[in-house]
């Protein structure tokens, strides 16, 4: 129980400094203001995101492939993230992204088909003890985080 705590607050430690801080591929200078910002802008494939404030974090995100958008060109950004799609970012930010997709012919949970789009990484998400069901056998994928 301690070990998930650990995983979990380490987890939204890293989230939370990824969207504060420059990832290291990306060249940044430090401002007079002693604020990180980005030297080289990505050009944002992401309609819905051009005058969005995390504008920068998602196509950092987007292009390290640690997300998707709902479409090719809309990411959404105001939307909750749901429990299939958290399962599939953790697994991408852990360097488990291909083994996710590898493993998505199996569903541990009655709500997940095993055709489902997260169905791997909801199942390696679940065995590593990142994620967890209801206890009534579900998952609950489309459920907000």
């Amino acid at each position: 129980m301690r070990f998930k705590r650990f995983i979990g607050a380490m987890l939204a430690i890293s989230i939370c400094m990824g969207f504060t801080m420059p990832l290291s591929s990306m060249a940044a200078d430090q401002n007079p203001n002693n604020t990180y910002v980005p030297a080289e802008r990505a050009e944002c494939v992401f309609t819905d995101c051009t005058n969005h404030w995390a504008r920068n974090e998602i196509e950092i995100m987007q292009l390290k492939s640690v997300i998707n958008g709902k479409t090719s060109t809309l990411y959404a950004p105001e939307d909750n993230i749901t429990r299939a799609e958290f399962a599939m970012v953790v697994c991408r930010l852990l360097g488990y992204g291909a083994t996710a997709e590898n493993n998505a012919s199996f569903a541990p949970f009655n709500d997940v088909a095993a055709d489902h789009w997260a169905s791997g990484a909801i199942a390696l998400a679940s065995q590593r003890g990142i994620v967890n069901g209801y206890g009534n056998g579900n998952f609950g994928p489309e459920d907000p985080v």
